[in-house]
């Protein structure tokens, strides 16, 4: 089963070309998990409009610090009550290319926990298949110096990367570099250096915004690496208690 994990806020704009995108693509025993952020526009009724079945609607409210964490929490709760065996992430206003699902379960299937893809610019609608962010290369970089730049929306993942996830850390602004660390160090990952998404450059994105000082950045810096590591460390105790150590 296949879990499709949205979270929603005021997404109304774009929100229908988006679903349109990714229910054409999942099967009829998979599922769209949307947790919505209180929208004071049209966009439950967008999603309610569908009549379907597979997508599961959650009312969410958190306090958060930040636009970030607001986001973070959001997702958390979608992927809290999603079900499936292997979960994709995806923001509101983005559109999915024709196959990407496909592609990608090809690799989970492999045996990969995380993988992620390329992804496409779009400017006011436009469609820029040249402009991409990691032609020829990788997300993947030395996170002790400069985090990866993991997007959740190019991101799919298995259940077992998702149990050693959850619970978020309090606090954690950035769910797709924690997802995406945690890949690297528990399992196998892989990249798809094809775009499989057209990703919807404007004024209200919230991933490349931040408004802390220096000091807050070294201290969430820090904080992120302790919780990486001690949950890492946990995984691992764990397996080896269970005498699967040595398993792959």
């Amino acid at each position: 089963m296949i879990s499709v994990c949205i979270a929603t806020y005021n997404g109304e704009k774009y929100i229908r070309e988006q679903i349109e995108s990714i229910i054409t693509q999942i099967g009829a025993n998979d599922e769209i998990v949307v947790s919505d952020n209180y929208s004071a526009d049209s966009t439950i009724g967008i999603l309610e409009s569908y009549n379907d079945n597979r997508i599961k609607i959650l009312r969410f409210k958190k306090e958060s610090r930040t636009a970030h964490e607001a986001v973070a929490s959001n997702f958390e709760n979608a992927l809290n009550h999603c079900s499936g065996d292997y979960i994709f992430l995806s923001d509101q206003d983005d559109i999915w290319m024709e196959g990407k699902l496909k592609l990608m379960m090809e690799y989970l299937k492999e045996g990969y926990d995380l993988v992620t893809s390329d992804m496409a610019f779009m400017y006011n609608g436009k469609k820029d298949i040249d402009n991409r962010p990691w032609r020829d290369k990788s997300p993947k970089g030395n996170w002790l110096i400069t985090l990866p730049q993991y997007y959740g929306c190019c991101m799919a993942f298995n259940r077992k990367l998702l149990n050693v996830a959850l619970p978020f850390p309090k606090h954690l602004p950035l769910h797709d570099g924690w997802l995406g660390i945690l890949g690297e160090m528990i399992g196998k990952t892989y990249h798809i250096n094809i775009p499989l998404i057209y990703y919807r450059r404007n004024g209200n994105n919230v991933s490349g915004h931040s408004d802390n000082s220096l000091r807050e950045k070294i201290t969430y810096r820090m904080c992120f690496y302790y919780y990486i590591i001690v949950r890492t460390i946990h995984y691992y105790y764990r397996k080896f208690k269970s005498n699967s150590f040595l398993d792959k």
